[in-house]
């Protein structure tokens, strides 16, 4: 397997973690009525070493690089890690799970031409996250990422213009070519090299 490049365009969704109240225990507790909220008293709860002093809020960066690098770090929330898609990718290798600063940097991941088509069509930022399975006699290795476009339409060129240039490239083992995967609706095609443009 190689690599699996899901391009954002906006960050369009919030998740909303719902945490259950925490309390001593006691059995003469008032039990909350469905719908009331719990009230906790903070010095109850052990927290053992781990810190609970709020951090500073956020400010404006004001330096491009510092800018890429945090957004990059946040994107990493919504790559899978591949041993959640094959628990047999086990191994870390190589040096291909970082933050992607911008469309130029992806030449540390794929060949060219991709990372100037990366440059060419927009491409802003990316995280990407890489696992093999141990051993070097017929190891598979998968390399997932997320890509950020300004817009939409970026999004959707971009992902049209990696899919092509990455079909056209020879990995070694000559061209990329499509295959059925039977676990997808309708026997579905895709190659080694699944290019993808999602909104998030």
């Amino acid at each position: 397997m190689r690599a699996k490049i899901a391009p954002l365009a906006a960050l369009a969704a919030a998740t909303a973690v719902l945490l259950p109240g925490c309390s001593t225990g006691s059995a003469e507790e008032a039990v909350p009525a469905a719908g009331d909220v719990a009230q906790v008293d903070a010095s109850t709860l052990d927290t053992g070493s781990f810190p609970t002093t709020p951090q500073p809020a956020f400010t404006t960066v004001g330096d491009d690089f510092k800018g890429r690098s945090i957004e990059g770090q946040r994107m990493a929330e919504y790559v899978l890690n591949p041993i959640e898609i094959d628990p047999q990718l086990t191994d870390l290798k190589s040096m291909s799970t970082y933050v992607i600063k911008d469309g130029k940097s992806l030449g540390l991941l794929l060949p060219d031409p991709i990372p100037q088509v990366a440059v060419d069509n927009g491409m802003l930022v990316g995280f990407s996250s890489n696992r093999s399975t141990p051993g070097k006699e017929g190891n598979q290795s998968l390399v997932n990422a997320v890509f950020r476009f300004p817009d939409d339409a970026s999004a959707q060129k971009g992902a049209t213009a990696l899919h092509e240039a990455t079909m056209n490239n020879d990995y070694g083992a000559g061209p990329e070519e499509l295959g059925r995967i039977d676990v997808l609706p309708n026997g579905s095609t895709a190659s080694h090299s699944a290019v993808t443009a999602s909104l998030l």
